[in-house]
C-alpha cells in the first residue's frame, strides 16, 4: 500500500506524463490535420487520460477514470462497477471537446486583433 507522500509524487508524475504526451501527441502527430480537429482530439485523449475517478465507490483512492473502468469492468464486478468510471470519461471528454473550442475561438479572436 502507497503512503500518502508516495501516493501524491505517483499522480503528480502520472498527470505529468500525460501532458508531456499531449503536448508531444498535439505537436507532431496532429499536425497534419486542421487545427480545430488536431485540438478537439487533444481535448478528447486529454479527457481520456486524465480524468480521475473514485477506485471504488466506498474507496478513498482515485486513479485514472480509464484504469479503474478498464480493472473494474474485467476483474471487478462487472459492467455495474465500471459504469461510474466510464461515465466521468465521457464526461470529461466532452469537457475536453469544450475547451477546444472555446480555445479556437480565443485563438481567431487574437489572430484578429494581431491583424488590426
Amino acid at each position: 500500500m502507497l503512503t500518502t507522500q508516495s501516493y501524491a509524487y505517483a499522480l503528480v508524475a502520472y498527470i505529468s506524463a500525460g501532458i508531456i504526451a499531449l503536448t508531444l501527441a498535439h505537436r507532431f502527430w496532429f499536425k497534419v490535420l486542421p487545427l480545430w480537429a488536431a485540438r478537439v482530439l487533444t481535448g478528447v485523449l486529454a479527457g481520456l487520460l486524465l480524468a480521475p475517478a473514485r477506485t471504488s465507490p466506498d474507496g478513498g483512492s482515485w486513479a485514472p477514470a480509464l484504469i479503474v473502468g478498464v480493472f473494474n469492468g474485467l476483474f471487478g464486478e462487472g459492467w455495474a462497477s465500471a459504469v461510474h468510471a466510464f461515465g466521468i470519461l465521457i464526461l470529461a471528454s466532452g469537457l475536453g471537446i469544450l475547451l477546444a473550442i472555446a480555445s479556437l475561438f480565443l485563438f481567431n479572436v487574437k489572430q484578429i486583433n494581431k491583424e488590426s
